[in-house]
């Protein structure tokens, strides 16, 4: 709200001193939660990242497990062969 000052030959406009309470209120719980807000990304950001990381990491380990398996099976495969070859001499 505001009021009419008429002072001299002048008319001013101002706003009441509790509607600028008011108003400072409102801007402060603005600021407040725009701050929370801010807070609440940056946490999210920064869990996203350590999920991006940790799934990175398993990603590695289990290609490296697949290239392990899979050269046993070949070694296995190799000596199979070697002792059918042997077998049949």
């Amino acid at each position: 709200m505001f009021y009419i000052c008429v002072n001299s030959n002048f008319i001013t406009w101002k706003y009441c001193s509790s509607c600028t309470s008011d108003r400072r209120k409102l801007q402060v719980f603005a600021q407040d939660r725009v701050k929370a807000l801010l807070d609440e990304r940056e946490r999210a950001h920064v869990g996203v990242e350590k999920a991006r990381k940790e799934h990175d990491s398993w990603r590695k380990e289990v290609s490296k497990k697949v290239a392990r398996t899979e050269r046993e099976k070949q070694r296995v495969d190799e000596e199979n062969r070697k002792v059918i070859i042997i077998y049949k001499l």
